[in-house]
């Protein structure tokens, strides 16, 4: 529904906070309005004092009342006067014609209140009756003893506020509902990202995992979030991807051992028994288990290394030695194929890690270089300081690695043959780089800058 929508309550929690403040800056406006006018009022009857106390000194009573009375009484703009004396006791009182006004104070009320609440200096209020305006009273003492008091109405403070107050709410209701207008449209324009969402997430659950979030114009959060969005999709994607891969991979390096285990055992068991084909039969399982042992151990390596929870025990070790002593494990696989083993050595590049995972990283290095190198040819190792890092390379001049392949040869069981005539399992290189991750460093690739064959190096934190 439509009133169920967050567009819509944004607008509406909009137009209330629109109206709070609108009805928080009339409160403000009106009280700095009225402070304002009465505060003129105030000011025009100290002038009016003055000026009656003067005329009282100058021409006495009569003089002030002859003053007073001979005005043309108009509106309630006019004031009222009053004389008393030292007891109270009023000498003098004028008020202007307020007869229309039913609910207006008349001058018996207001000469009854003034003797009442005697005030000798300052102010005094005198209340109208019902729904009549109250009327504000100046006081002074005269030198001779009198009280002069000037008062006005608040009829025209009054009716300029309501005037105001008028003007100000009927403008008020377009402007709140324009405010409505506008606060529903800016909710529906601000979530327009959240809807693309929602719209992509239900058309991934409808079977269309290609879809994306359209990326709006804009850096803000929302932009932000579509963003990150897509990257969740497109790296779910590539693991799907790559699961899909590490199955078909894995069902097609099983079928040859389990093929031989099958072999054998049915080669066994046709025709008579005999004790050397039992034999035979015994050590092509043993090594097919093995290959199975070892794919299997791998990719339990390189889970545990990908979680974080490949266990290590570090010490500090020199990298001299660790790739001498990889070199001695493949001295002899390289000299059946005559070739040459080479090494450029910084004795003073030392490393802390596990000495067993580091030597097997460097291994594997070393055998798939030798693997994919022809014979007589040349592998050379290096080991040296760069930019605050320990590289470790390996340089064979074997058949090299396409460029479009380079950043996948990394991947958990991907060989560059693809018809996976080659022996090897495939994981190599993809253990090397979670052995090397989890002691903190990096793995890359580049062509051999002779033309011929691979560079393979790792990074360490010097």
């Amino acid at each position: 529904m439509f009133f169920s929508r967050i567009s819509f309550k944004i607008g509406v929690w909009y137009s209330l906070a629109f109206i709070a403040s609108a009805i928080s800056l009339f409160a403000l406006t009106a009280y700095l309005l009225m402070t304002s006018l009465q505060r003129k009022d105030h000011d025009l009857l100290n002038e009016k004092l003055q000026e009656y106390s003067v005329l009282y000194a100058r021409d006495g009573v009569n003089g002030l009342k002859f003053r007073v009375s001979s005005q043309e009484i108009k509106r309630a703009r006019d004031f009222m006067v009053r004389l008393s004396d030292k007891f109270g006791k009023t000498l003098f009182i004028h008020s202007p014609d307020r007869s229309d006004d039913e609910d207006a104070p008349t001058l018996t009320h207001i000469d009854t209140f003034l003797q009442k609440n005697k005030v000798n200096s300052g102010w005094v209020v005198i209340p109208g009756g019902g729904f009549g305006d109250d009327v504000e009273v100046a006081s002074r003492v005269l030198p001779t003893g009198e009280t002069l008091q000037v008062g006005k109405d608040t009829e025209d403070r009054e009716e300029f506020f309501q005037s105001f107050s008028n003007a100000y709410l009927k403008g008020l209701i377009p402007i709140f509902l324009l405010a409505i207008a506008v606060g529903v449209l800016i909710s529906h324009r601000l979530l327009k990202p959240i809807r693309w969402l929602t719209q992509t997430v239900e058309s991934i659950r409808s079977g269309n995992p290609k879809a994306r979030v359209p990326i709006h114009q804009g850096k803000d959060e929302l932009w932000r979030l579509g963003t990150l969005f897509n990257q969740m999709l497109e790296q779910n994607e590539k693991l799907l991807q790559g699961m899909r891969d590490t199955v078909d991979n894995v069902a097609h390096d099983l079928r040859t051992p389990i093929m031989r285990l099958q072999n054998a055992v049915e080669g066994a068991l046709a025709g008579k028994v005999e004790v050397s084909r039992l034999q035979e039969a015994l050590i092509d399982c043993q090594e097919s288990s093995e290959l199975l042992l070892k794919l299997v151990d791998g990719i339990m390596d390189i889970a545990e290394a990908d979680a974080g929870t490949l266990s290590l025990k570090k010490e500090r070790l020199n990298s001299s030695e660790l790739i001498a002593n990889a070199i001695d494990l493949y001295g002899f696989v390289a000299e059946e194929k005559n070739i040459e083993l080479t090494t450029n050595l910084d004795q003073s590049f030392t490393l802390s890690g596990d000495r067993v995972r580091l030597l097997q990283a460097v291994s594997n290095l070393l055998d798939n270089a030798i693997k994919y190198s022809p014979e007589g040819s040349t592998i050379t190792v290096d080991s040296r300081i760069k930019d605050g890092q320990g590289v470790i390379s390996v340089t064979d001049q074997g058949i090299g690695v396409p460029e479009n392949e380079m950043s996948r040869i990394w991947e958990r069981l991907y060989r560059v043959d693809s018809s996976r005539s080659s022996r090897g399992l495939g994981l190599g290189l993809s253990l090397v780089k979670a052995i090397v991750q989890a002691h903190g460093g990096t793995v890359g690739a580049a062509r051999n800058p002779s033309g011929i064959g691979t560079v393979f190096f790792v990074k360490f934190p010097a």
